[in-house]
């Protein structure tokens, strides 16, 4: 289970018996004090440009493999009604029928390594329709936030 990537209308978040409150001062996400309560490291990555076929190096410096990873891609050209600097967020997928299109991703203690399809990072729904289009590297930038809970 992962964190609300945009939480403007949620302050609070549960994962299993833990609840955690959202900081809209730092950007950051905390345990709530009480039993077990500990702390959170995080990495947040510059908005990255991409290559169709490419991958990507994110060295998040925490010390450990993180426990939460989101990506957010930024639009930097307007596609699929999208306008420039609108954000979407998507998990990893991949997807072979029609066109080789997706992203994968490779997690360690000291990289996050995030490889993008031949035909881009992967097919995402129109911002005011159902209807789906391919994402092409050149109209988004990504980003990758990390966290690691103790």
């Amino acid at each position: 289970m992962a964190f609300p990537s945009s939480p403007s209308n949620q302050a609070t978040h549960t994962i299993g018996n833990k609840t955690w409150t959202y900081s809209t001062t730092n950007d950051q996400w905390t345990r709530n004090a009480g039993a077990g309560a500990g702390s959170t490291a995080k990495y947040v990555s510059a908005y990255t440009a991409m290559a169709d076929g490419g991958q990507i190096v994110f060295a998040h410096g925490l010390g450990a493999e993180p426990d939460i990873i989101t990506y957010r891609f930024k639009c930097i050209i307007e596609i699929g009604d999208y306008s420039v600097n609108d954000i979407i967020d998507m998990v990893p997928q991949a997807h072979t029928a029609g066109a080789n299109k997706g992203t994968g991703s490779v997690v360690n203690a000291t990289n996050i390594i995030l490889r993008i399809s031949s035909n881009g990072p992967g097919a995402y729904s129109f911002k005011n329709s159902g209807g789906l289009f391919i994402m092409h590297s050149l109209y988004w930038k990504v980003q990758v936030k990390a966290f690691v809970i103790s």
